[in-house]
């Protein structure tokens, strides 16, 4: 979201109007066809989030300022009516270097400010709570910090490395064959 802009389906969201067509019975522009479905969706008890980054986006390493990129994100949000954002941080590299806890920190702090209604998730990878492996605390820091302004966590238990947490064993009892040993559930 930093620099690539909206892609899959935030892209055909932000551009409802061209995707729906002009006799769509949502609206008549992005504004009116975003508004009511999501009046639609929420009526139902479901919120729509965009998800911002993930294994395509890597915007520490990349240099991109955490500042300018929250309130980036955040006018996206609101232009498009979406109730929050899922934050998919996956920069491996950063959180190695020790770089990733502080421009998270900042992100998340700048991001809270500008949606301070808004659904604010965060989707770590397992091991990111595992500080042992970071020298900078990964997403321990990041919580200890932040963790008052992030709604609820998403943990990915999926496609770290070769720990496949794929059996009731590796997810809830001791996760292993990888580099990331510990980090089941429990």
């Amino acid at each position: 979201m930093c620099s690539s802009g909206p892609t899959d389906m935030a892209g055909l969201w932000t551009d409802a109007y061209r995707n729906f067509g002009p006799e769509s019975s949502f609206g008549k522009s992005n504004d009116e066809i975003q508004k009511n479905l999501k009046k639609r969706y929420n009526d139902a008890g479901v919120k729509i989030m965009v998800s911002a980054f993930g294994a395509t986006e890597f915007p520490t390493s990349a240099g991109a300022d955490p500042t300018q990129c929250a309130l980036k994100l955040g006018t996206y949000v609101k232009q498009n009516n979406f109730d929050g954002v899922d934050l998919d941080w996956e920069d491996n590299e950063a959180m190695k270097r020790g770089t990733g806890e502080a421009w998270l920190i900042t992100f998340t702090k700048v991001l809270r400010k500008e949606l301070p209604n808004h659904v604010l998730t965060h989707a770590p990878q397992a091991p990111y709570f595992k500080n042992e492996y970071y020298t900078h605390g990964a997403y321990k820091t990041v919580h200890d910090s932040v963790g008052s302004l992030i709604d609820f966590y998403m943990v990915q238990f999926y496609n770290q490395v070769d720990s496949k947490y794929d059996t009731y064993n590796e997810l809830f009892v001791h996760a292993s064959g990888s580099d990331f040993n510990g980090t089941a559930i429990k």
